[in-house]
């Protein structure tokens, strides 16, 4: 009896080593797996070689300006060299984005037409702390406010771009005559410096005033557009090529 137990002691031992023996070699797996996945991390996205190769490049130089900043950090600038960036840029390896077409023709021509003011309606911009609270609660409140304030914006947008057209023409009307004075001998130096000195106005700032002018000079419709001269100017040369189209030409003529 005494050696049968003996027996079945021996034998339930050596199950338990070998369970134990066992989950330490699942233990053992699990933890190889998740080091190599950190060391090693599975790569989803697929690179030609040449890619991998500028990749490594670089991963190689953030490792030698990370040892190269410890050790200035430790050490001082004394005997170091700043280590060499790849010649090829990172940013070769992203798609281009595709530039934004400029609206041209038919599409630029009604783009600035649902730009137009309209007379006809309200328009102001109520001070929000001159509105009460229950009126605040109202989406259709605000949103007649919101109506009448973008008119008003509009309204102010078409009154700075006429501003900027009217001044072009004075610009226009000073630059001739400082042409016929400088060929008459009667005054020295650039007409950029003469304005810089006497009006304040760059060189860049008012060719760009002066070209705009010309350009729209004959076409008064574009003095009821509720944009920028900012934004009128980024179409110059669209509207120069819309503008050579009868059709649109006779609609921008009108008052």
């Amino acid at each position: 009896m005494t050696e049968l137990i003996q027996t079945l002691f021996v034998a339930q031992r050596r199950r338990s080593d070998q369970q134990r023996y066992v989950r330490f070699v699942l233990f053992l797996v699990i933890m190889t797996g998740i080091n190599q996945a950190i060391q090693h991390p599975q790569r989803q996205f697929m690179w030609d070689d040449k890619s991998q190769e500028i990749i490594s490049e670089w991963k190689e130089y953030y490792d030698k300006c990370s040892i190269f900043l410890k050790e200035l950090e430790q050490n001082g600038p004394a005997n170091l060299v700043i280590p060499k960036k790849p010649a090829i840029d990172l940013t070769v390896l992203f798609p281009a984005k595709e530039k934004k077409q400029p609206l041209a023709g038919k599409d630029l021509h009604e783009h600035l037409i649902k730009n137009l003011i309209h007379e006809e309606g309200f328009s102001i911009i109520i001070p929000l702390s001159h509105v009460s609270g229950v009126e605040l609660s109202n989406l259709e409140t605000v949103k007649q406010c919101l109506k009448t304030g973008y008119k008003a914006l509009q309204k102010h947008n078409a009154t700075a771009l006429v501003a900027h057209l009217d001044f072009g023409e004075w610009l226009c009307t000073a630059f001739e005559l400082f042409g016929l004075k400088k060929s008459a001998g009667e005054i020295a130096g650039s007409w950029g410096s003469w304005l810089q000195k006497h009006v304040g106005v760059s060189e860049r700032y008012d060719r760009e005033l002066r070209e705009m002018s010309k350009l729209l000079s004959r076409y008064p419709k574009f003095r009821k557009l509720g944009i920028s001269f900012k934004d009128l100017r980024k179409h110059k040369s669209e509207i120069g090529f819309l503008l050579k189209n009868d059709q649109f030409a006779a609609f921008w003529v009108q008052r």
